[in-house]
């Protein structure tokens, strides 16, 4: 009885169908195994306290909280900035300044509702998406990477509580809270951005995957030109 063919990679024995073996089949790999090209290699994760650590799902929950608690802190203790409550930490360049964004990161956006309610549903599709993106799809032992799922989880987290739930009726203000300030030319004109620890944890997760994808892709190429001079 003849066996039924894979359809991505023909023949039990990869003979037949497209004619590389299931493991050289770069068109028709499953979506887990076509990321893992892109990762280092390591085994399944297993828990111990030197994988959990490494992980960095702790990182992702600590620098989630330090976000909530900043923004809290700066709530509770700054008049908004537009009312004489800027305070200089480096004279005219760095001020805490307590202001509200209904748009997007770094005091971007539209504050038109439609645009708000956007923005929730992204921050919610990624706060899900991407824990759960990391521990079924990704290798478990690559640090970087880790590293830059749990930063991109706190900034998306941290936004989102402010985007879904700081609205006039249940907080008296409306909008995520912002604060870190920074000018170039001065206070006299426009802030150059401000943001908060949940943007600044985008910002450096989304640098630091970049980064990484360059060092990896540079050293492959690498060893690719090395390996075909030795042959």
């Amino acid at each position: 009885m003849k066996k039924d063919l894979d359809p991505i990679v023909g023949s039990p024995d990869g003979k037949e169908g497209n004619g590389l073996p299931p493991e050289k089949d770069k068109d028709g790999l499953p979506l887990k195994e076509r990321l893992a090209l892109f990762f280092k290699e390591g085994k399944e994760w297993k828990f111990t306290p030197k994988a959990f650590f490494f992980s960095f799902a702790w990182l992702g929950l600590l620098l989630f909280l330090v976000d909530l608690a900043s923004k809290w802190a700066v709530q509770l203790t700054l008049a908004p900035g537009n009312q004489g409550g800027e305070v200089f930490v480096i004279p005219d360049f760095f001020s805490l300044y307590l202001t509200y964004n209904e748009g997007s990161a770094f005091g971007l956006g539209d504050s038109a509702a439609w645009a708000r309610i956007l923005f929730i549903i992204i921050s919610w599709i990624a706060s899900i998406l991407i824990p759960l993106f990391h521990w079924h799809y990704l290798r478990k032992e690559d640090p970087w990477i880790n590293a830059v799922f749990a930063l991109c989880f706190a900034g998306a987290a941290g936004n989102l509580i402010d985007r879904t739930f700081y609205w006039p009726e249940t907080t008296g203000f409306s909008g995520v809270i912002d604060f870190f300030c920074f000018y170039i030319n001065g206070p006299d004109k426009a802030p150059f951005a401000i943001f908060n620890v949940a943007d600044a944890c985008l910002t450096v997760g989304i640098a630091l995957l970049l980064i990484v994808f360059l060092v990896r892709f540079i050293k492959e190429e690498r060893a690719k030109h090395g390996k075909a001079k030795g042959e």
